[in-house]
């Protein structure tokens, strides 16, 4: 009797592959000790929160408040924080970035400059099923193409307090003052979140990104022993596995008893598949064979992730 198992397949590709990877998209972050590097330089003014705009043809369906924190309600491991940026998104905009918040840098940048993006959050409303406030962060060209050396999208459930992000990038292209920006990207769906604490810090090309710290790409749901696995598991039994009888016989038609026997399956029909990006699927470094690899030999079918949206 075989069993055909496809639960690790199952979901790996339910994951993805940029989550396989690593890569720098998902709607929650698990928080680390925070030790400030030593030898950055601000590309923004530190602590001002004024340098921060709504910007987007949607921020009608926005309201931008600077609230006074009291001593009592700053984030804990950034005592003094005394102001936020609080902000209500009254209805879902056509794309997220259609909210957001944007400062443009005040110092220079140069190509491949190691540069951290730090900053603090807490949602105090959200209508979402999760009950979470989501905000997409961009560190980017403030022009077209808009290049984008940081894209990613952070979470935190309504009530749960402040939460700091430590987001680590590599330019890659140099900037002249105010030719790059960073965006808090609003347009997630009706919310209050406030944001304060944001600090961006350029560490040059000879600092390693690895060094600087990094908040954890994590959700919740995603540990070994959540909830949720024993019933797909229950599922995988039910609808993806079934008895398979193997008769072994000689030459003659006889049974040979106690038949040693190996199975490996050679292809399927279920397409497993994820979305790829473009960039990452074409490039021609090491990281590039690494992220084809990968796709080919997870992955059945694929999709493109952005290359094919028409441009707005």
């Amino acid at each position: 009797m075989v069993r055909n198992r496809r639960a690790a397949l199952a979901a790996l590709s339910a994951s993805g592959l940029g989550a396989a990877l690593g890569a720098q998209t998902a709607t929650a972050w698990s928080a680390t000790p925070w030790i400030a590097p030593e030898g950055g330089i601000p590309l923004l003014p530190p602590g001002d929160l004024g340098a921060f705009r709504l910007t987007g043809s949607a921020t009608r369906d926005a309201r931008l408040e600077l609230v006074t924190l009291d001593p009592a309600d700053e984030p804990q491991d950034a005592p003094g924080t005394r102001r936020a940026l609080r902000v209500r998104t009254e209805r879902v905009p056509a794309s997220p970035w259609l909210i957001q918040l944007t400062g443009k840098t005040t110092g220079a940048v140069g190509r491949g400059d190691a540069v951290l993006v730090t900053f603090f959050m807490r949602t105090l409303e959200s209508a979402a099923e999760t009950d979470e406030g989501r905000v997409g962060v961009v560190f980017e060209q403030a022009s077209d193409p808009y290049t984008k050396s940081l894209s990613v999208t952070v979470g935190t459930e309504a009530g749960a307090g402040w939460r700091r992000y430590d987001l680590p990038l590599t330019t890659l292209a140099g900037y002249a003052a105010g030719q790059a920006q960073v965006n808090f990207q609003l347009g997630h769906g009706p919310q209050t979140v406030e944001i304060a604490g944001v600090s961006v810090l350029d560490f040059g090309a000879q600092t390693p990104v690895a060094s600087l710290p990094r908040t954890p790409l994590t959700y919740a749901g995603r540990e070994a022993d959540a909830a949720w696995r024993d019933e797909a598991r229950a599922r995988i039994e039910r609808y993806r596995m079934g008895d398979l009888e193997v008769r072994v016989v000689d030459g003659a038609g006889h049974p040979i008893p106690a038949a040693a026997v190996a199975v490996s399956q050679r292809r399927h029909a279920f397409g497993f598949g994820s979305a790829v990006a473009t960039a990452q699927l074409m490039a021609p470094t090491a990281d590039g064979e690494r992220y084809r690899d990968h796709a080919r030999r997870n992955f059945s079918k694929a999709v493109l992730e952005n290359d094919l949206k028409w441009p707005n």
